[in-house]
């Protein structure tokens, strides 16, 4: 969920025709670190019975544990070298301000520096796309 309760990209139209059908489960991903959302879907994962001590999944954590600690080491290793998160489409580019967003939040705890976005709003948002500080891509003529 980004921003809870609603469900990301779901408008709340089609959350009403969902919910009728059958019961739904957000995982809250705003301002928190990648591994509580982690936690989150595998407490819901248990909840019906999936078995997270299968070979296939100890295995998948494992390369996750392995990825965490080179990340975390190239962080240390590279002081000073920062990361431009964004996104974009025909007319502006999106600065990722990294704290509302999980993923960037946890490599952030890592060590990655970030070239940050102005703060617009509570999400990190100076247009609708929650998170993001706008800049437009517009040329001027001279």
């Amino acid at each position: 969920m980004f921003p809870p309760p609603d469900l990301w990209f779901v408008p709340p139209e089609a959350q009403k025709k969902i919910e009728a059908l059958a019961p739904t489960a957000g995982i809250s991903v705003a301002r928190t670190s990648l591994l509580q959302p982690l936690r989150r879907t595998a407490e819901l994962a248990r909840s019906p019975g999936a078995e997270l001590t299968t070979a296939k999944v100890t295995d998948a954590n494992a390369r996750f544990d392995k990825a965490v600690k080179t990340l975390r080491e190239a962080a240390a290793g590279n002081r000073g070298l920062k990361v431009l998160a964004m996104t974009g489409d025909t007319n502006q580019f999106y600065v990722a301000v990294p704290d509302p967003y999980c993923d960037l939040h946890f490599f952030k705890e890592l060590g990655v520096e970030f070239v940050e976005g102005k703060k617009s709003d509570d999400w990190g948002s100076g247009s609708s796309s929650a998170g993001r500080a706008r800049t437009s891509t517009t040329p001027t003529s001279s």
